[in-house]
């Protein structure tokens, strides 16, 4: 818990001094650090209804199947290259900022309120945001970056000269919040009926930031919900306030009920794919096209079957499968500005959006939109620093929406040059575009404007994006050994405005995914409630080693989305939020599929499912009793004599 700040002259005094503070704490009581206990517990004074869709109950006389359990996912932290930072430099008419930010209006009003609090004189007017690019966002830089910002304000009017505050990875994986923890109880009955569902997600100290609509959204992913009852809930307990990470909530939420789905198919002995076409939503027709496409795409009916034969030839390592579907819903939001300025004499084009370049190629996308709506080289295009005079009041950099946001706003001031420039056009004879420009400039044609995305107009409606993963894994039995042998997906992206950009968000998405479901685990120490996984030597995110060996990606053709800007759909977030857990080995995912065939049973899934875990699971439950099996830990042997032994090994 952040307790002060403390300035000095350089990093090294700072940290120095921070050493030196000595907190002393009364009446300390043991914090509530797992979600599982409040809710085990029942303690409703830390448990919140966030959200509750009730819908017509099916009728249950003649249900023959129940299928009921509980599926769990853990916290994740955001792993930006950039921590987070800010530099404030007091000036003549107030101060520039230049922080860290994908909300730079919310940082903006956070300084404005802070500074008000101290000094009792501070508008918006005299708070100067300027941002170049962030070293990764993921969610993280929307809400928290305001409180370091602030910070870095308050250090900076009181020695009334430029500050720069830098977080350290311990501090930020400390201070900061996660992406929340989730659990989910469920009651399924039959293979396509009713179903009851109750969603907690850590909130952490407060309720303050709720995921609870794109959980929602997301757990009903691509099925028909009609009859289900759904309550998502906030679970309060004693770690830093979970925030916003890339998926927020619908990434439990997809991943919840494709594991529900899977326990359907292995109760009714069914094929999960099948079991998934019955519970089709009638209005997502793309799905099941886009189902038989992968499948040829990828021969998983062949690849399928050479599995089986495998796993019958191979006793101690097993091979799995999956198919898993995914519906991802983009909400358009309003308030995205752009400028685009035009320079004669050689026609060179800036330009400045509201949307912040966190490395998804939203720059990239702006300046091609510019080059082609004016029919310039894109190389005459430049795009500037964002800043808080030119987009007052902008929307966030999130949720998939900002690159088709700004591409529309800057597409809009084109256009409207372009008119401005018509008349010049046509008194010229098949000028070339620095010609055209200058001579617009000598008969003084404003070549500057601006445009706001607006909220609801004809173009924009909330729309769907639609992607099948097919993911095959292989698992050394004896030691708990896994690799993702290959992984095939087709997205529906519309018509891309960049496929190279498209692709390269599907890959991040994933890799990040794989983090959250195999390998990144958070852990609290249940007495003093500290983060003992601060750093890379005991919190892993993915690398070279952990991704897929064979990775096939596929952006479907000819599909334009009606509703999008120059018909493309988002690819940024949704795609860490369900392709991934078919490798983690829930339930009836291929790893899972692996370890059955390997003899091996596992409890529902309680978080990441890498190497280490799986091997801690089969030397807790193995079921071969006949024989001997030696398996190698790190530091010691576990032997497994036979059931009576597995306790005491």
């Amino acid at each position: 818990q952040p307790l002060g700040i403390l300035v000095a002259e350089t990093n090294r005094l700072a940290l120095k001094a921070v050493s030196k503070v000595k907190v002393e704490y009364s009446g300390v009581t043991k914090p509530h650090t797992d979600m599982q206990d409040i809710i085990n517990f029942k303690d409703r004074s830390r448990v919140k209804v966030y959200i509750s869709a009730n819908s017509a109950r099916a009728d249950t006389s003649d249900v023959t199947h129940v299928v009921k359990g509980s599926f769990c996912s853990g916290m994740q932290y955001h792993f930006t290259l950039e921590t987070q930072q800010c530099i404030c430099i007091p000036v003549e008419d107030g101060f520039d900022v230049f922080p860290s930010t994908q909300y730079p209006a919310l940082t903006e009003i956070a300084i404005s309120q802070f500074i008000k609090i101290v000094s009792h004189t501070c508008m918006s007017r005299i708070i100067n945001i300027n941002v170049r690019r962030l070293g990764g966002g993921f969610g993280v830089k929307l809400i928290r970056s305001a409180q370091v910002a602030s910070a870095c304000a308050i250090a900076a009017h009181h020695v009334n000269g430029p500050v720069r505050f830098l977080m350290s990875l311990e501090t930020n994986m400390e201070a900061i919040g996660m992406r929340c923890g989730a659990r989910i109880d469920y009651e399924k009955l039959q293979i396509d009926e009713a179903v009851e569902i109750d969603i907690y997600e850590d909130a952490g100290i407060s309720w303050n930031e709720k995921y609870a609509t794109g959980t929602l959204s997301g757990f009903k992913n691509c099925y028909e919900s009609s009859d289900w009852k759904i309550n998502v809930l906030g679970v309060r307990t004693d770690i830093p306030t979970t925030t916003w990470c890339r998926g927020p909530g619908s990434t439990e939420g997809i991943a919840g009920i494709e594991h529900i789905m899977e326990h359907i198919a292995k109760t009714v002995n069914k094929d999960p794919t099948q079991v998934r076409l019955l519970n089709m939503n009638k209005n997502m027709s793309s799905i099941p096209q886009l189902i038989t496409d992968l499948k040829i795409n990828a021969d998983y009916n062949i690849r399928k079957e050479s599995i089986d034969n495998f796993n019958k030839n191979n006793r101690w390592v097993k091979k799995g499968i999956s198919l898993v579907p995914m519906a991802f819903e983009v909400v358009p939001f309003d308030r995205y500005y752009a400028m685009v300025s035009i320079y004669g004499p050689d026609g060179s084009v800036a330009i400045v959006h509201g949307g912040i370049e966190c490395g998804q190629g939203i720059n990239t996308k702006v300046a091609q939109t510019a080059a082609h709506v004016l029919g310039c080289s894109l190389e005459l295009v430049s795009v500037k620093s964002t800043n808080n005079l030119i987009t007052p009041n902008n929307q966030m950099t999130g949720a998939s929406i900002t690159s088709e946001a700004s591409c529309y706003s800057v597409n809009e001031c084109c256009k409207e040059l372009l008119k401005r420039m018509a008349p010049v056009k046509k008194s010229m004879k098949n000028p070339s575009w620095s010609e055209l420009v200058q001579k617009s400039v000598e008969d003084s044609i404003n070549l500057n404007t601006s445009h706001m995305y607006p909220y609801g107009d004809v173009q924009t409606k909330n729309y769907y994006s639609y992607g099948i993963a097919i993911t095959e894994i292989e698992l050394d039995v004896l030691t708990g050994r896994n690799q993702i042998c290959r992984v095939d997906i087709l997205e529906d992206a519309g018509k891309s405005e960049n496929p190279e950009i498209d692709i390269g968000q599907v890959e991040g998405g994933f890799i990040m995914g794989l983090g959250l479901w195999r390998q990144e685990q958070i852990i609290y120490d249940p007495y003093t409630g500290r983060n003992l996984t601060n750093r890379t030597w005991n919190y892993t995110p993915p690398v070279s080693k952990d991704i897929p060996i064979d990775f096939r990606i596929e952006l479907r053709k000819d599909s334009p989305n009606p509703f999008g800007f120059t018909r493309a759909k988002s690819s940024t977030t949704y795609q860490i939020s369900g392709w991934d857990w078919e490798s983690s080995g829930t339930e009836c995912g291929p790893l899972r599929r692996a370890q059955r065939a390997g003899g091996v049973y596992m409890e529902s899934n309680t978080g990441p499912n890498g190497p280490n875990t799986s091997f801690l699971h089969i030397r807790k439950r193995t079921l071969n009793k006949e024989n001997k099996v030696a398996f190698m830990g790190n530091q010691r042997d576990f032997r497994v004599e036979n059931r009576e032994n597995e306790q005491r090994a």
